[in-house]
C-alpha cells in the first residue's frame, strides 16, 4: 500500500538447494504472494556470505529507482 521497494530474501539456501531448485522456490514464492510479483527474489547464504554483496547491490539499485522522479511531461509522453 505504501509503494515501498521490497526484496524477498531466502536465507540458508545452501541447505535447501539440493532438495528444491531455485526456479521452483521462486515459483512457490510468486504463487504465495501474487500481489508482489514485481518483487525480486534473492537467494543467499549469510553465514558463508554467498550472494550477500549482490543482495546489497540490489537494495541500492531499488533505493535509487524509488527515489527517481518523473516529470508530468515525461509521464504524459509515455
Amino acid at each position: 500500500n505504501e509503494h515501498k521497494p521490497a526484496i524477498f530474501v531466502v536465507n540458508k539456501w545452501d541447505l535447501v538447494k539440493t532438495v528444491m531448485p531455485t526456479e521452483r522456490m521462486a515459483d512457490y514464492v510468486r504463487a504465495m504472494f501474487p500481489m508482489l510479483d514485481y518483487v525480486p527474489i534473492a537467494f543467499i547464504t549469510a553465514q558463508k556470505g554467498k550472494n550477500v554483496l549482490r543482495l546489497l547491490q540490489l537494495a541500492v539499485q531499488l533505493h535509487k529507482q524509488a527515489g527517481a522522479r518523473v516529470s508530468t511531461g515525461d509521464l504524459n509522453r509515455v
